[in-house]
């Protein structure tokens, strides 16, 4: 995580084993700020569209019904650029 490069890094985790290590290994900026939420669940108008939005092996592990309520929050919050990324199922069956 490069949060020098980067104004504000918010981070947003609804597993707390997964985000007490995100927090050791990269909270300790002053510019970093983790939550322990569902992201189905955010308040939108709590957050301020972001230029960049990274989502990293996460749509794998949501029910179907839940897959474009989910890609309608992503794009809501997304001011430019979104990332997503998933696993190669032929690789990798997690999820």
């Amino acid at each position: 995580l490069k949060a020098d490069i980067v104004e504000h890094y918010l981070g947003i985790e609804p597993v707390a084993e997964s985000l007490q290590y995100v927090q050791q290994k990269f909270g300790r900026q002053s510019n970093v700020e983790f939550r322990n939420e569902d992201w189905l669940q955010v308040s939108l108008d709590a957050l301020t569209p972001a230029d960049y939005v990274f989502c990293i092996e996460v749509v794998e592990h949501l029910e179907p019904r839940s897959v474009l309520p989910f890609f309608k929050r992503l794009a809501a919050a997304t001011k430019h650029n979104l990332f997503l990324s998933t696993p190669d199922r032929a690789r990798n069956k997690h999820g």
